[in-house]
C-alpha cells in the first residue's frame, strides 16, 4: 500500500472521494491537506523525494468590536492614512488604530471627505443627479463620481453622464460607487451590478458572470489586482478570474456592508453596522494549517475520555466561549476521516504527534467494538456500536423520543421506514456506558476507510498490528 512515503492511486482516490465531499469541514480539512503530499501516478510521475509543497496565502479576518476598544460597534466608514493608519468612523466618532489599540481622533475629517468632496465647479453640474455617493480621481486628471443616479466622468473642465453598455447590455447605474484601480481602469459598483472601463470598453458583471451578490453598497480596488464589493449581504472579493464571497460570522460582525478600504498588501478593512472586520492573508505551509487545525480540534472538538471527534455548538454564534458538545450519530464517522487524515500525516511525515493521534482514534473507535460486548443486550459478534454516552452525565437517553410511543409517532408522522425497537441505547456491562445500537452504513464506511489506512501507515510492531 505504501512504497517510498507516497500513497498508491487507489487510497488517494478513496480520500479525493471523501475529501471533496466533506470540503468545509474542519475535521476533514487535515485528509485533505494529507491529499495534497499524496502521488497518483496515474496522472502524473511520481515526484521526488521530499516533495517540497510551498507557502501559501492564507485567508483569515479579525473582528473589532466594542469589546476591542471602538466607541461604537456601528461603522459607518473607514479609510486608510498614506502611513497605513487605519481610520474608523463610528456613529459615536472617530477612531484610529495606534500601536493596537483604538484612540479617538478628530484628525482625519478629510480622509473621509475626499471620498464624496467635489470642487464647487464640478459639483454644481450634478446639483439634479441626487447625493454625491462616491469620488475616485484617476489618470489624466479624471474624476469618476458615483450618485444616486447615476456615474459621471469630469475631464478636461467636461462633464458627461456613462452609460455602461456590453453586447446587448446598456445600464444607466443607480446608488453608484466608484474606484480606479492601479492599472487606470475605472469600476462602479451599482445596483444593477459592477462594471469596469478599461481603454475605451466596458465588461459588465452580474450574477451570470458569477457576481455572488448584485445589491452593492461599497467598492475598492487592490493593489495586487483583486477588486472588493460590499453588499447588502456581504463581501466580495475579485481577483479578475473568481468571486469569492465572504458573508456570516466566518468573515463579517454584520452582512450590511458600509464601506471598504484596502491596504498596500491587498488586505481588507470592512465597515459593518455590528463592527470592523479585517480580512487579511497570511502566508503558512500546509503543515503549519494542518498544525492550526489540530489544535483547534483539541481544544474544542473532543469527547469523552476516548476523544471521539465532534462537532462543537458555539451559543453565541462566532465565539467559542462555553462551547457545548453532545453525542452525535456520526462521532465515529467524523473520527474516522479525522484519523485518517491523521494516518496519512504519519505516513508522510513520521511525526509521533501524528502517530499518537492516530493511535487514539483507533482507541476510540475499537471502543466502539468493544462497548456492546456482554451487555444484556448484546449484538452479534462484530457490532459496532454507532457512539456511547457516560451514564454519570445524568441523562437517560432512551427517554423522549427514543421510547416505544415516540418512535412510532416519529415512523407514523415523519419516516415510514424507521425501525421501532427498544431500548435505543442499551448499557454496558460495566454500567459506565449508554451505547447507540441503530448503526449505519455510513458509520460503518468510515470504521472500514480508517482501519487499513491505520494497519498500512500507522502500525509498526507487531503487537499494533
Amino acid at each position: 500500500m505504501v512504497k517510498n512515503n507516497l500513497f498508491l492511486p487507489r487510497l488517494a482516490l478513496m480520500l479525493n472521494g471523501f475529501g471533496s465531499w466533506f470540503s468545509a469541514s474542519l475535521f476533514f480539512g487535515l485528509a485533505n491537506i494529507s491529499m495534497l503530499l499524496c502521488a497518483n501516478p496515474v496522472l502524473a510521475e511520481q515526484p521526488k523525494i521530499p516533495l517540497r509543497v510551498g507557502i501559501f496565502p492564507q485567508e483569515m479576518r479579525t473582528f473589532y468590536t466594542e469589546a476591542d476598544g471602538l466607541p461604537s460597534n456601528d461603522v459607518l466608514a473607514v479609510a486608510l492614512t498614506k502611513r497605513g493608519l487605519v481610520v474608523a468612523r463610528t456613529v459615536k466618532g472617530d477612531v484610529v488604530l495606534e500601536e493596537g489599540k483604538w484612540n479617538p481622533t478628530t484628525r482625519f475629517d478629510g480622509l473621509f471627505a475626499v471620498k464624496k468632496k467635489l470642487p464647487k465647479v464640478i459639483q454644481s453640474r450634478l446639483a439634479e443627479e441626487g447625493e454625491i455617493l462616491s469620488v475616485a480621481r484617476g489618470p489624466k486628471d479624471q474624476v469618476a463620481i458615483g450618485t444616486e443616479l447615476g456615474i459621471f466622468l469630469y475631464n478636461n473642465e467636461r462633464m458627461r453622464q456613462l452609460f455602461p453598455s456590453h453586447g446587448q447590455r446598456r445600464w444607466a447605474p443607480t446608488n453608484v460607487k466608484v474606484s480606479y484601480d492601479d492599472r487606470g481602469r475605472l469600476w462602479f459598483a451599482s445596483r444593477q451590478g459592477v462594471g469596469c472601463y478599461a481603454e475605451g470598453e466596458w465588461t459588465l458583471y452580474t450574477g451570470e458572470e458569477g457576481l455572488p451578490y448584485d445589491d452593492l453598497t461599497a467598492v475598492a480596488a487592490a493593489s495586487d489586482g483583486a477588486v472588493w464589493f460590499g453588499t447588502a449581504i456581504g463581501a466580495i472579493r475579485f481577483d479578475g478570474s473568481t468571486w469569492a464571497y465572504r458573508q456570516g460570522k466566518r468573515w463579517l460582525p454584520s452582512d450590511a456592508v458600509r464601506d471598504i478600504s484596502v491596504d498596500t498588501d491587498g488586505n481588507a478593512w470592512v465597515a459593518t453596522e455590528g463592527g470592523l472586520s479585517f480580512i487579511h492573508f497570511k502566508s503558512m505551509t500546509l503543515a503549519e494549517k494542518a498544525k492550526y487545525y489540530e489544535q483547534e480540534i483539541d481544544k474544542h472538538h473532543r469527547r469523552t475520555e476516548y476523544g471521539y471527534v465532534i462537532e462543537a455548538h458555539a451559543p453565541v454564534a462566532g465565539r467559542k466561549e462555553n462551547l457545548q458538545l453532545a453525542d452525535s450519530d456520526n462521532d465515529g464517522l467524523w473520527t474516522s476521516m479525522y484519523g485518517a487524515g491523521e494516518c496519512f500525516a504519519y505516513g508522510a511525515t513520521k511525526d509521533p504527534l501524528a502517530k499518537r493521534r492516530a493511535k487514539r482514534a483507533f482507541e476510540a473507535l475499537r471502543f466502539l467494538s468493544e462497548v456492546p460486548k456482554g451487555s444484556e443486550h448484546e449484538p452479534p459478534a462484530g457490532f459496532i456500536a454507532r457512539t456511547v454516552l457516560p451514564t454519570s452525565a445524568g441523562r437517560d437517553p432512551n427517554t423522549g423520543g427514543y421510547t416505544l410511543e415516540g418512535q412510532r409517532k416519529f415512523q407514523k408522522e415523519r419516516d415510514g421506514y424507521w425501525r421501532v425497537y427498544e431500548p435505543r441505547w442499551p448499557k454496558s456491562a460495566d454500567g459506565r456506558y449508554y451505547w447507540k445500537s441503530d448503526t449505519s452504513s455510513d458509520e460503518l464506511d468510515g470504521h472500514y476507510f480508517f482501519y487499513p489506512l491505520y494497519y498500512d501507515l500507522v502500525a509498526e510492531a507487531e503487537e499494533e498490528k
